[in-house]
């Protein structure tokens, strides 16, 4: 037997771990939660400082902005040429510029700086491509992005378009840090931005990222483009992802972004996660110690009780269950102990109930072969003898015999008996029938015979008295040992074969009555085919010689007026009339010696009409009926199957011509099936027909169907004829 897949203290340590483990899921479920919470509220925290940083960095650039456009308008009413004037207003402006304070250029009408106010070089000041600064044509301002002074410094431009007097340029140093003033607190692996709309970084706590466009250009693009305050995970390579936050600058075309790697942003939850897991671990560990200590009081008297079932699963019921404790282990174990003792109480009453079946089925299996032998029985082995002869081989008797009564009160006498091969127990027939003559109810007295046999009688049912006598060695003799050395076990008192010898002698009273039934019915074969016999007779030669005592009366009156000529004919007739008789006379003798023979084996009596019909006319016959002596039939329907082969074989004698004659018996879907066939003239079934010919068809036809057979005849002129006839065969 297989052992459980896991045992229980296994299932026991994996549910209380499952358990906790769902516990701990739970909590840390819960904690993720409250995390995410704290992180979603950190993220809404970062959009609002960011959202503020760049509302506080458009206000400067609109500051700055306002006092461009002032002095521009200013600058209107300037003439070009006072440069002092103009740079005196220009530079009481630069000295309260924030962002832009680099510097101020007056661009005249023709592109050429009319004045510049600052503290640097004016390479330092001047951008490279003033195109790329300048308003386009119909704006009233411009605020470019990165652009590069003549010296290759990185500047922003604020251009204010002045009308006539040119154009007025506000240029704030990007390397001075100035921007970096408006960017929001980060921490240490965080990082912040300006960025234009080309997405270059203006400023950045990075000193990596600035002046480059390597700032989540992507992402920054898309939010760009959306244009308003958000917080998300850019779409960079897992280890390069970032959690950011930005805020567009009003209309200046720049972005504030703030943001950090997405790992620290969410560095918290991890570590919580990692808390969680690891105290889980330790729980588990603890709780597993903690069931296996406490499991062991149960596994162990658990494991005695599995292998004492696997004990009593493989058929052994020797070992007690032992019953030492009073909690639930003990109930289960004294349970146990009553289920195995049930056990072997109902293993007891099986093994005595399936022995008692098997006797039964044995002696029921004898008893049909029996019955099927005696209706088998053909020749000299008559049903009587089967019977006696297999209830001494199968009671393992010395001899047995059966005894009857001709009729009620008449002493019985011994009609079969069926002995051992070495003779014992002949001398006890006499005496066993002298002994039941007392019909005496079962258990009948056993006979003391001689030394070390004992013999007993059953009655036999029916209307004569009759018994089934029975002698068998006793148990403990010489011949008992001997035939229970030969026999087996079989070889029992003959108490033990009650039911056995009851149904033999019921089968016997069968047999016995079938017999008479028999008998009874071959005497009326026997006298219906006597008067059979007698009608043709009379039909056949009482007419003929009737005809001729006739003819010869008249022929003896006119016996002086005939000729000679007319004499000769008329005694021909008359001698064609006697031949006549003569053939009736002698199928008739034929017919009554068939009938005399009526109770031989239907084989015989068919092999008896072929050498008859073989020495009547020289016409050679090909017979094979061997399908014959196993099938059972009615004495009735032996004796009409003879008559018409008989019939079929004079046929041919009187009307075929033959010179070959077949007969044959054949078994064909639960009948049995007859053949004559000869090589004859054959005739026309279908034409009418007179005389002996169609007296004899019709004659066959009615006596197969007087037992339910058939007759079918085929044939036609020049190719010979068929006779075909059926009988059910009995099951």
């Amino acid at each position: 037997m297989k052992g459980p897949r896991r045992s229980l203290r296994t299932r026991i340590i994996v549910y209380a771990g499952m358990g906790l483990v769902v516990v701990l899921a739970v909590t840390t479920l819960q904690a993720i939660q409250i995390l995410s919470v704290s992180t979603r509220q950190l993220l809404t925290d970062w959009r609002g400082d960011v959202q503020n940083d760049a509302l506080l960095l458009q206000a400067r650039v609109e500051a700055d902005q306002l006092l461009v456009d002032r002095l521009a308008s200013e600058l209107q009413s300037v003439p070009i040429t006072d440069t002092a004037d103009a740079g005196a207003l220009m530079r009481n402006v630069w000295t309260r510029l924030s962002v832009f304070g680099n510097g101020l250029i007056w661009v005249g009408p023709d592109g050429k700086v009319a004045a510049l106010v600052s503290d640097r070089a004016p390479a330092d000041v001047l951008p490279a491509d003033p195109s790329q600064v300048m308003p386009p044509r119909g704006s009233a301002w411009r605020l470019s992005g990165l652009v590069r002074t003549q010296s290759g410094r990185p500047v922003v431009v604020c251009a204010i378009d002045g009308g006539q007097s040119g154009a007025l340029l506000a240029v704030g140093d990007l390397e001075s840090g100035k921007l970096n003033e408006y960017l929001p607190m980060s921490t240490p692996d965080g990082h912040a931005a300006v960025i234009d709309s080309g997405g270059w970084v203006l400023a950045s706590n990075r000193e990596d990222l600035r002046f480059t466009r390597n700032e989540h250009p992507e992402w920054v693009a898309r939010m760009a483009r959306e244009g308003r305050p958000t917080v998300g995970e850019t779409d960079s390579r897992p280890q390069e992802r970032h959690m950011m936050a930005f805020a567009p600058v009003g209309t200046t075309g720049w972005n504030l972004v703030f943001g950090e790697p997405a790992s620290l942003a969410f560095a918290s939850r991890g570590q919580l996660v990692r808390r969680v897991v690891l105290l889980g671990l330790v729980a588990v560990l603890l709780v597993i110690a903690y069931a296996w200590l406490a499991t062991e009081s149960v596994i162990e008297p658990l494991r005695r009780l599995t292998s004492l079932a696997q004990r009593i699963a493989s058929g052994d019921l020797t070992a007690a269950v032992a019953v030492t404790r009073e909690d639930e282990v003990g109930v289960l174990a004294q349970a146990f102990e009553t289920m195995r003792q049930g056990l072997v109480r109902s293993r007891t009453e099986l093994g005595q109930a399936l022995a008692e079946t098997r006797r039964r089925e044995e002696e029921t299996a004898a008893l049909y072969a029996v019955s099927q032998e005696t209706m088998r029985s053909r020749g000299d082995k008559t049903p009587l003898q089967v019977i006696a002869d297999r209830a001494r081989e199968l009671t393992g008797a010395i001899s047995a015999s059966i005894c009857l009564a001709e009729v009620p009160g008449e002493p019985m006498r011994s009609v079969v008996a069926s002995f051992a091969p070495d003779g014992r127990g002949a001398s006890l027939i006499a005496e066993c029938a002298h002994a039941s003559q007392e019909l005496q109810p079962f258990p009948w007295p056993l006979q003391q015979a001689e030394a070390g046999q004992r013999s007993v009688s059953v009655p036999i049912p029916g209307k004569s008295p009759g018994m089934l006598c029975v002698v068998k060695a006793a148990p403990g003799s010489q011949d008992g040992r001997k035939d229970a050395k030969e026999n087996g076990a079989r070889v029992s008192d003959l108490g033990d074969d009650q039911r056995l010898l009851t149904g033999l002698a019921d089968l016997t009273a069968l047999a016995v009555a079938q017999e008479r039934l028999h008998a009874q019915s071959r005497q009326l074969v026997l006298y219906a085919e006597r008067e059979r016999i007698a009608r043709d007779l009379h039909d056949s030669v009482s007419q003929s010689l009737s005809y001729m005592y006739s003819q010869l009366e008249l022929l003896q009156d006119l016996l002086p007026s005939l000729s000679a000529d007319q004499i000769r004919a008329e005694l021909r007739s008359l001698s064609g009339v006697a031949s006549v008789a003569f053939e009736a006379a002698r199928e008739s003798i034929y017919s009554l010696r068939s009938a005399k023979n009526g109770h031989d084996p239907l084989p015989s009596a068919i092999a008896g009409c072929v050498r008859d019909f073989t020495a009547r006319t020289g016409i050679a016959v090909e017979i094979d009926t061997d399908a014959v002596a196993s099938a059972s039939l009615s004495p009735e329907t032996e004796a009409q199957l003879v008559r018409v082969v008989q019939e079929a074989l004079s046929n041919v004698a009187k009307h075929a011509g033959a010179t070959r004659v077949a007969v044959t018996a054949r078994r064909d879907s639960g009948d049995l099936k007859v053949v004559v066939q000869d090589n004859g003239i054959g005739f026309d079934p279908g034409a009418p027909r007179r005389g002996r010919r169609s007296f004899g068809l019709e004659m066959m036809r009615e006596r197969l169907e007087s037992v339910g057979g058939k007759l079918e005849i085929q044939s036609r002129p020049g190719s010979g004829t068929r006779v075909e006839f059926r009988v059910a065969i009995q099951p």
